[in-house]
């Protein structure tokens, strides 16, 4: 079996995540499994899924490295349903570069249908006041002071800044009890590409904004629940591989890496603050 920490390199490197594991401040486009090009096929036109993967598959073996890039990005924007055929040609390969491909292409669409594609990511580090912090807050309700923003994630894109104080999710005030991990749990729970309305406190002026989720970057799988999360995930891919596409050998590569796997950083020591749950 392959040791765990070479596979989730192999996964890091896989999905083009490499350093960025380590940047508690880093932005997240690198580390989200990309939206890519759908295969070349007419509108409207019948297509073979099988001979189509046997196409691509092809390009995965292609001396022209672009051939090979262009041909592995096709294959994940088939999705799942290209698994069974994927999992023939893993088989019947004898080049081990299109075999790493194949293994990576299923790794970046496993997570992302399985992890990445459930749990949203506003993009800011946070604290939690309550009236008496702050006379803006409605009284019997909380505040969401925003102290950082992530460079490119969703609440960038919107056009939250820091010091902001969100005090209502699409019209609801935030309750009086709420603590960091609550706050956390709802933007997760909402998913990549949720919308919401978020009432923001500018100086003493209220102003709607409203923010389209983006999906958890992996670098953002660092403190202990959500590394659970990618753990379990792991856990999961390990067993359906073998069964799937490997059987009767460790998965999900004979050839380990023996590079150094990159740690996630901890929180800010000392910060005072939620950093960057969500």
């Amino acid at each position: 079996m392959m040791p765990r920490r070479a596979f989730l390199l192999f996964l890091t490197v896989g999905f083009g995540a490499g350093p960025a594991w380590a940047q508690e401040d880093g932005p997240d486009e690198p580390v989200v499994p990309p939206v890519v090009e759908q295969a070349d096929v007419a509108s409207g036109q019948s297509v073979d899924l099988a001979a189509l993967v046997h196409d691509l598959v092809a390009g995965l073996g292609s001396s022209d490295f672009d051939e090979r890039e262009k041909a592995s990005e096709q294959l994940l924007a088939l999705g799942p349903k290209a698994y069974g055929a994927l999992a023939g040609a893993y088989r019947r390969a004898t080049d081990y570069e299109v075999r790493l491909r194949i293994q990576a292409v299923v790794t970046r669409c496993f997570f992302r249908e399985n992890l990445f594609g459930r749990n949203g990511f506003l993009g800011v580090g946070l604290s939690v006041l309550a009236r008496a912090d702050d006379d803006r807050i409605p009284d019997g309700h909380c505040g969401v002071e925003v102290a950082r923003v992530v460079d490119d994630s969703a609440a960038d894109r919107a056009g939250l800044m820091d010091r902001d104080l969100i005090v209502a999710i699409d019209g609801q005030p935030l309750p009086a009890d709420l603590v960091p991990d609550d706050f956390s749990r709802m933007i997760r729970e909402a998913g990549p590409r949720a919308t919401m309305r978020l009432t923001v406190m500018r100086g003493r002026k209220p102003r709607f904004i409203d923010v389209t989720l983006g999906a958890r970057p992996l670098e953002y799988y660092s403190d202990p629940r959500h590394l659970r999360m990618f753990e379990q995930t792991t856990l999961d891919f390990e067993r359906w591989w073998k069964e799937e596409f490997a059987p009767g050998s460790g998965p999900p590569t004979d050839h380990p890496s023996t590079a150094p796997f990159p740690q996630p950083t901890a929180s800010e020591p000392g910060s005072g603050m939620n950093p960057e749950r969500d």
